[in-house]
This record gives C-alpha cells, sequence and structure tokens, in this order.
C-alpha cells in the first residue's frame, strides 16, 4: 500500500479494501475532533471500514501524540519528533517498514497541527473583527 493512498484514507475517512478495527478511526477522529474543535459544532465523521495496516498506524499515532510537546504562549502543537517514534516501536515493534511508518506518522500529524492552525486563525478572526 502506498503512503499517499494510506494517508488520503486515514484523512478522509474513506473506506480501503480490508475491514479490521473501525473502532479505531472513530475513536481516534473522536478524539481529534474533542481536542481541536472545543465548541463540537461539527459531528464526528462515520466510521469507516479499514485495513490492518492502517489500523496499525491509526493506533501508533495515537500513542505517539500523547508524548507531543506544546510550544508558545498558544500551546501551539509541535510536531511529533524522529525519537517519539523510535521510543514507541521499541516499546511496540512494527512489521512495517521504518520509513513508510514514519512517513504516515508525519503526514497524519501535519494534518493535525494544519487543521489546529485553521481552527486558531478561525477563532482569532470571531474575536477580533476587522474595523471597516
Amino acid at each position: 500500500m502506498s503512503q499517499a493512498r494510506l494517508v488520503h484514507g486515514v484523512l478522509h475517512g474513506q473506506a480501503l479494501e480490508h475491514q479490521k478495527d473501525a473502532v479505531i478511526w472513530h475513536r481516534l477522529g473522536d478524539l481529534c475532533h474533542l481536542l481541536v474543535n472545543d465548541r463540537h459544532e461539527e459531528p464526528a465523521p462515520p466510521a469507516p471500514d479499514i485495513d490492518p495496516i492502517t489500523a496499525e498506524i491509526l493506533e501508533a499515532y495515537g500513542h505517539i501524540g500523547r508524548s507531543r510537546q506544546y510550544v508558545g504562549m498558544v500551546g501551539a502543537p509541535a510536531p511529533i519528533s524522529p525519537a517519539i517514534i523510535g521510543q514507541y516501536l521499541e516499546r511496540y515493534p512494527s512489521a512495517i517498514c521504518r520509513d513508510e511508518f514514519d512517513a504516515s506518522i508525519f503526514a497524519l500529524d501535519d494534518e493535525f497541527r494544519r487543521h489546529w492552525d485553521e481552527q486558531q486563525e478561525k477563532a482569532r478572526s470571531n474575536t477580533h473583527p476587522k474595523k471597516r
């Protein structure tokens, strides 16, 4: 499975070929939704059918994300470091190629931080309307 297909399926909630454990995606979606969108304006997406590799990546991202650092006065999420991924893989070995594993975790993290930035910008524009 290519990294692009894996990330696209994970990020957009599209069903992939093999069903394993859709509950992991649903839980991760709910957690991300609660963390990023504290106003609960939109419901969490329905749980898609996912394959075992995607389920493993999502579960890993959930664990790895708990070690995230936050920076600045607003507490912006810092990127996940390769060292944190290495610590996770020491404890929970994976059959997935390390390069693909890292790339998938980084892609999920980039999407999470991009969404966080969008939500912060949206909140700033709502609290500080432009004067004409």
